[in-house]
């Protein structure tokens, strides 16, 4: 859920202030990477100890893991200028996030963290 909000929001501030920026892109797919791993963990993490899952930890968890990730991108936007190599990894990081959330859409690894567990199916489920 916050990766593609996060990407667009990414895009449209590269427009008004990505090139006043240093680490730009490197910043944004950084903090991009971090949102949905943190969210997994906090997810994971509080219904492994709790058994249940709660609808106001999953908005926590969601607006902590933008914090998280803003902060990660305002951090590397203000280190020393890492030079045209770092925005390329970077650009080259959304690409690849990009090509595995589509991926994972429709041809997930058949783990856990992608299992519809009320009917043990995985990807784009066949009755939804």
């Amino acid at each position: 859920m916050a990766f593609w909000p996060g990407l667009i929001w990414a895009g449209v501030a590269s427009a008004v202030v990505g090139q006043n920026v240093k680490n730009y892109w490197l910043g944004r797919a950084s903090g991009l990477w971090c949102m949905p791993v943190i969210i997994a963990v906090i997810s994971y993490s509080y219904t492994t100890a709790l058994g249940t899952r709660y609808l106001w930890v999953d908005i926590l968890s969601f607006l902590i893991a933008i914090a998280i990730g803003q902060l990660v991108s305002y951090k590397l936007f203000y280190l020393a200028e890492l030079g045209v190599h770092a925005r390329w990894l970077g650009i080259l990081g959304i690409v690849g996030m990009i090509l595995v959330f589509v991926f994972f859409t429709y041809m997930p690894p058949q783990i856990f963290i992608f299992e519809h567990v009320p009917t043990h199916e995985y990807g784009i489920l066949v009755d939804y």
